[in-house]
């Protein structure tokens, strides 16, 4: 039971883990009253601190379309916000109907607008924007803003990666792990979901988890509306353009979008139906050029930014967002959020690295957790022998939200998913390869492969041991530019280093090599073609072991093995290692 001293509980609107919203009879005022209270448990201290954090925000800010509270008190040890009733339900509930008829839509979305313009008038970001925090006055189509637990003036974005969220509604600069300043876009974006939901009666992505989530924005194109539910197509390029991957590629301002809005509402009440026009015309420029200079400056020099306080960082982190309940619980640390999403990653892959028994599946299921967590849409993992580099795994996020993996061995010089160049020169000087965006700036733009498949983001990793590479690791994002974070190279590292000792692993855990060429199995035309030593090359060639592993595992020169390897190609009349193994297979020399 909840009970708070002068108000009589009514009925509860609303709960999660750390939250109460209910109906109370206030004795003090003599009507019903809406409160707001934190509940006991191991968040209520931050959970404290949001909503003072949110009374004095909004005791500070004059305009209409906000839900305000009037009184801030406390219950024990847990804050209480009390607010004036509003005859109105959350727009998430407005939505349990079914897809929000165009007309309808239109109205309510300008109406956000309205509210949004005021509020960036005030360079005040919002970062909660969903469902769940838009009430409307169905009957007199009002709307009103609340969940103001996280909001933060534009000035003061610079730590928004620090802070949680609704994973669902995140924009992709939020995630990143990068520190930036932000501005109304990213509002827009968390506007831009919420449209998708009214319009198609889904997310625009799939997603169960936190870091499943974040590479969704990152890395994925939502299924088209006109496609999926028959959104005019204006509406549909209004909401994509509100859902673009980098801020400079939607809407500069709410005032822009409010005005392409209200032109299909008046094309629809006149005519019925929407007409092609160009969007944006009315939009205003970014909040604060300066500032958009400013960002673009410290994008290209990310790591010699100087560190931000610790000080800073605390206040900011002391707001966090309500986390949305994911299958009832909310797998939030008090950490920052992107943080979070890396620790989530790391145990992810410590997780299947100790439980998963098989090995091929282990590095399938690793290599995926690398790409989610850098924000990737493609990647491989390349090893290199004698200067022929091979594509052992690809990786591919594919339309239907899930990903393509294939583990066939391909020569690099036949693999069209990656920059040659790019792999070769990360290879030769033993660092790592960074582009915020490879079709605009870097030595590479100029490449065939650059020219034909315009990656943005692309990282280059390679993986040392010692001072020996042992393969690499090549990441692209064909969506948005800047997304992998400098900042987060090391959790990246560690990740890929786990895919590297699982390869090792399978190679490790296979029996030794079952010499075909010594018994009556070997084909006649086989028979004394290799020595036994070549044989025992060749086998551990096809496990996948490199020139210094096999001289490790037969306790031989590296050189000897090389050796070894030219004679096995003269014998088998092939150019390398993988037809080699080809070959030997077909002549039952190896299994």
């Amino acid at each position: 039971m909840i009970t708070v001293p002068g108000y009589h509980f009514v009925h509860l609107v609303y709960e999660d883990d750390n939250i109460w919203i209910c109906h109370a009879y206030s004795e003090h005022v003599s009507r019903i009253i809406l409160w707001k209270m934190v509940k006991d448990g191991p968040r209520t201290m931050i959970e404290n601190s949001k909503l003072i954090h949110e009374y004095e925000t909004l005791a500070l800010l004059e305009m209409e379309g906000i839900l305000k509270p009037h009184t801030l008190l406390r219950q024990s040890g847990s804050m209480v916000l009390i607010f004036d009733i509003i005859n109105g339900i959350v727009l998430r509930q407005y939505m349990y109907a079914g897809r929000t008829e165009t007309l309808y839509f239109l109205k309510i979305a300008i109406k956000i607008c309205d509210i949004l313009v005021e509020l960036h008038r005030h360079e005040l970001l919002h970062l909660n924007i969903r469902p769940d925090t838009i009430i409307l006055v169905e009957d007199k189509m009002q709307v009103c803003l609340t969940g103001f637990s996280d909001s933060v003036p534009f000035r003061q974005s610079l730590n928004a990666t620090q802070l949680e969220g609704s994973p669902p509604y995140m924009a992709p600069e939020r995630t990143a792990g990068s520190r930036r300043l932000l501005d109304g876009r990213t509002d827009l974006y968390s506007l831009g979901v919420t449209f998708y939901e009214m319009l198609a009666g889904e997310l625009p992505f799939q997603a169960k988890e936190p870091l499943e989530w974040a590479h969704a924005h990152i890395a994925k194109q939502p299924p088209s509306l006109v496609d999926k539910a028959g959104v005019t197509k204006m509406l549909a390029a209004i909401v994509s353009k509100l859902l673009a991957k980098t801020p400079e590629s939607r809407y500069n301002s709410a005032k822009g979008l409010r005005a392409d809005l209200l032109r299909c509402l008046e094309q629809w009440e006149d005519h019925g139906e929407l007409r092609d026009f160009e969007l944006g015309l009315e939009d205003d420029l970014p909040w604060n050029e300066g500032v958009a200079i400013e960002r673009r400056s410290n994008d290209l020099q990310v790591v010699k930014n100087p560190s931000v306080p610790q000080q800073m960082l605390d206040q900011v982190a002391a707001f966090s967002s309500i986390p949305i309940r994911q299958n009832g619980t909310t797998p939030f640390s008090d950490s920052g959020y992107a943080q979070m999403l890396d620790l989530t990653a790391v145990f992810k892959a410590s997780h299947i690295f100790a439980s998963e028994t098989d090995g091929h599946e282990r590095v399938r299921k690793l290599l995926l957790i690398v790409l989610e967590q850098a924000g990737a849409s493609r990647g491989c993992w390349v090893t290199m022998e004698d200067r022929n580099f091979t594509v052992a795994h690809t990786a591919e996020s594919a339309a239907g939200q899930g990903w393509t993996f294939e583990s066939e061995t391909v020569s690099l010089d036949h693999y069209c998913g990656a920059s040659q160049e790019i792999i070769q020169s990360a290879a030769a000087r033993k660092q790592s390869v960074y582009l915020n965006d490879a079709t605009q700036d870097g030595p590479y733009m100029d490449t065939d492969y650059v020219k034909k498949w315009r990656p943005k983001a692309v990282i280059c990793l390679p993986i040392l041991i010692g001072q020996q590479l042992s393969g690499l690791l090549y990441l692209e994002n064909h969506l948005s530019s800047g997304v992998f974070s400098l900042e987060r190279l090391g959790v990246l590292r560690m990740l890929a280093m786990q895919v590297f000792y699982a390869k090792r692993l399978i190679a490790e855990s296979n029996p030794r090599p079952v010499l075909f060429g010594l018994g009556l199995d070997t084909p006649a035309s086989a028979s004394g073609l290799l020595s036994i030593r070549e044989l025992e090359v060749l086998q551990w060639m096809a496990s996948g072991l490199s020139n210094r592993e096999i001289a490790e595992r037969l306790n031989i020169a590296r050189e000897t093995v090389k050796v070894h390897a030219r004679n096995i190609y003269d014998k088998l009349a092939v150019s390398g290692r993988m037809k080699a193994v080809d070959a030997g297979r077909s002549l039952g020399l190896i299994r």
